[in-house]
């Protein structure tokens, strides 16, 4: 009984995390278009973090990898983006385990 609570537990962690991952992967993007509106021309355009799409989220990064080359925002999203997905799958694959047959 106890190794079953365990399980759960793990899981429901699991799934905690991965949502916690998920706000900080938006978060970087959040903060990368605020950094690509900070430099952009006065009377341009700003960019949103609503619809996004394919094409959006290549102008963006081009754009700020043209402000900060290094792009610690990017790696920042890749990171959490690949830790929630990861998470994600733990903890279906733990829960759906405890499912009765």
């Amino acid at each position: 009984m106890l190794l079953i609570a365990a399980v759960w537990g793990g899981g429901i962690a699991s799934l905690a995390f991965t949502i916690y991952a998920c706000i900080r992967s938006n978060r970087a993007i959040s903060e990368m278009v605020e950094v690509v509106n900070r430099h952009a021309d006065p009377g341009a355009p700003k960019e949103t973090t609503l619809g996004w799409h394919a094409a959006k989220w290549e102008r963006v990064t081009a754009r700020y990898r043209a402000i900060d080359p290094a792009a610690p925002l990017i790696r920042r999203h890749r990171l959490w983006f690949s830790l929630m997905v990861a998470s994600g799958l733990v903890a279906f694959a733990v829960l759906a385990a405890q499912a009765p047959a």
